[in-house]
């Protein structure tokens, strides 16, 4: 009993730390291309403009777009204003990680195994911390695949519903994601 609740602390203490690792590259990092490129082309635009691709490039990513401009009409004009709809889906993908995988299991080598393979890749903080579409993208699958895992039940039939609002979601993100979305539907 005190091992599981000492790495449940490890473990909160842990995402704590990669958050705090997340907003500091918000904080620091210089604003790359591709996030100027956003903000001139797209945040200046409409919402229906947006929706529309009245500016058609692979840069608009749909939704990161659209709380981009969102957040910049709400915050301001900086680099963490422009980045933070990828901050805060970070930080709630960390609280929907840590609540799922205690709700699966108390083996504590599968948590610690699941917290590496989710959690020590470093393109995962590059995706993130930046105002591009791949953050939210990846919190969507995640959070499709969390609930295609749950769907397998009869009974959870706003899990089937969930999992596919996320995968729209994911896609509306990023639309590279579409190599994902196919098989995953198709399989389904």
């Amino acid at each position: 009993m005190i091992f599981q609740k000492l790495y449940k602390i490890a473990i909160t203490l842990s995402l704590l730390l990669l958050f705090s690792i997340v907003f500091s590259r918000a904080l620091l990092t210089s604003f790359t291309h591709d996030e100027a490129f956003t903000f001139l082309n797209y945040v200046a635009f409409s919402f229906e403009d947006i929706i529309n691709y009245q500016f058609v490039t692979a840069n608009n990513h749909l939704l990161n777009s659209l709380l981009t401009k969102i957040s910049y009409h709400l915050i301001g004009q900086s680099e963490i204003a422009l980045r933070l709809p990828n901050v805060l889906s970070f930080l709630f993908f960390l609280i929907v990680f840590y609540k799922w995988i205690f709700s699966s299991t108390n083996n504590f080598s599968i948590i610690l195994f699941s917290f590496v393979l989710m959690f020590l890749n470093p393109y995962e903080f590059e995706f993130f911390s930046l105002s591009r579409g791949y953050g939210l993208s990846f919190l969507f699958l995640f959070l499709s695949l969390k609930h295609l895992y749950s769907s397998h039940n009869p009974n959870q039939l706003k899990d089937n519903y969930l999992f596919f609002l996320w995968l729209i979601l994911m896609v509306s993100s990023n639309f590279a994601t579409l190599i994902v979305f196919f098989p995953i539907v198709f399989i389904y």
